[in-house]
């Protein structure tokens, strides 16, 4: 990704995020690998049901009722408040936000044991927060072109975003921005 498109697609992510992180508080249950994965619905790195990253902002209007209405930060799939997408400035799908109960294949959730995320993924890259900031360190973990970022504070994880592994970093790296 050249200067100007990391520059644009930040922009972009900073501004879709920026309203998402502001309302998302709220402490969920925790969630483990060993505990009941069958009954919660999964994310994977494909997407969530039928929707896939790389999807359009019209495919995503059209199939699954995407809305985002003047002075809205972020656009919002209401038929699934469980993931809140975001969009690059081509408008494709690129991350989606991880709500509580949504996990991913291997049982990770919001609430999920920073100690669990690591069992289950050892390579996972380790990424140090900013000294100073208020953002939370990280694990990044790859699949091909695909990531699994899981925003924790040391204890258990606080944020999961999964989608393309250049967005995922790029967000890391640049930081969530507010609108």
């Amino acid at each position: 990704m050249n200067r100007t498109a990391r520059v644009g697609a930040a922009a972009a992510v900073a501004a879709v995020t920026g309203l998402w992180m502001a309302g998302c508080t709220g402490a969920a249950p925790p969630t483990t690998p060993e505990s009941d994965q069958t009954a919660r619905p999964v994310v994977d790195h494909q997407g969530y049901g039928a929707i896939r990253f790389g999807d359009t902002r019209a495919d995503l209007e059209r199939d699954h009722g995407l809305t985002q209405r003047p002075g809205d930060c972020a656009p919002r799939l209401p038929g699934h408040p469980e993931i809140s997408p975001v969009l690059d400035p081509d408008d494709r799908l690129v991350l989606v936000w991880v709500n509580p109960p949504l996990q991913t294949p291997v049982g990770i959730g919001v609430g999920t044991p920073v100690d669990a995320v690591r069992r289950a993924h050892p390579d996972a890259e380790e990424l140090a927060a900013p000294p100073g900031t208020q953002r939370f360190d990280g694990l990044l973990v790859t699949v091909a072109d695909r990531a699994y970022l899981y925003l924790h504070d040391g204890t258990e994880v606080r944020k999961v975003i999964v989608g393309y592994a250049d967005y995922a970093r790029l967000l890391f790296d640049e930081g969530f921005g507010t609108c």
